[in-house]
């Protein structure tokens, strides 16, 4: 059977990694953006590379209700039955303390990083039934580990939950052809991580040594993640990147083989 991928939240960091390794893996793709102009950047980027170009983008904000549909509605007009679904899409909070943030500023971290992967896994995984197979995964982040971090609670506990929600609706729907799972991709090179570590720069430079042992390349953990969703039949798996066997590794090569990936960024 082809396998067919969908990406809400596709067109920048970690989401646009996974679109760029499902393709080379020989996977048709589905993804979305927020707005035309991400989505016609990520476009432009996937022409100039010398990958399969078997792939479909459409506007997608989790926010709502009936886009997460629409979505899937397009993706089966586009390249059939959906394979895997993967919830991303997600935004940072405020760089504020939760005290300080708006009750908007509240509802609209939950709602896109915590309800958007709710309501996915409400919708889609009877759509998914129906089929008779189908895998969603949704995506962890800071916080999800139990972590806390000033003016980062917010987008914590919204990740907090992905885990949970997880563990709790595998277990609702056991017997189910279709599984839920997670990944944890790790501190990765995106446009949300370097935003974080320019707010505080003094911060960021007393813990460059760290940060560069434990973030990675877009490119490198979203090869890594796609891989390891292609293979798993296990209803619930929380599918990790950065592994203690991973981080001990590092460790003890670091006399070795420094890490300055960060520098070049930053």
């Amino acid at each position: 059977m082809d396998r067919h991928v969908v990406l809400a939240g596709g067109t920048r960091g970690i989401g646009f990694g996974l679109v760029k390794a499902f393709l080379n893996l020989g996977c048709s793709v589905t993804f979305s953006g927020t707005n035309p102009e991400t989505i016609a950047a990520a476009i432009e980027e996937l022409r100039s590379l010398d990958i399969p170009q078997n792939y479909a983008a459409a506007i997608c904000n989790v926010a709502k209700v009936h886009d997460i549909t629409d979505l899937y509605d397009f993706a089966v007009r586009s390249f059939g039955p959906v394979t895997i679904w993967i919830s991303n899409a997600g935004i940072n909070q405020p760089d504020k303390k939760i005290v300080q943030c708006t009750s908007r500023e509240l509802r609209e971290v939950l709602t896109i990083n915590l309800f958007g992967f709710l309501e996915t896994c409400r919708l889609i995984q009877p759509l998914m039934d129906a089929q008779d197979f189908g895998a969603i995964y949704g995506m962890e982040g800071f916080g999800s580990d139990g972590r806390i971090m000033d003016k980062k609670s917010l987008y914590g506990v919204s990740k907090l939950s992905i885990p949970y929600i997880v563990r709790s609706f595998s277990q609702e729907i056991t017997g189910s052809p279709v599984i839920i799972g997670s990944l944890n991709p790790g501190m990765v090179h995106t446009e949300l991580l370097i935003e974080d570590l320019r707010r505080d720069p003094e911060r960021t430079k007393n813990n460059l040594l760290m940060l560069n042992l434990l973030s990675d390349p877009a490119d490198t953990v979203s090869t890594y993640l796609a891989r390891r969703v292609l293979t798993n039949t296990i209803p619930g798996m929380r599918i990790k990147w950065l592994t203690r066997g991973r981080v001990l590794a590092r460790v003890l090569l670091l006399p070795i083989k420094r890490r300055h990936d960060l520098e070049k960024i930053l």
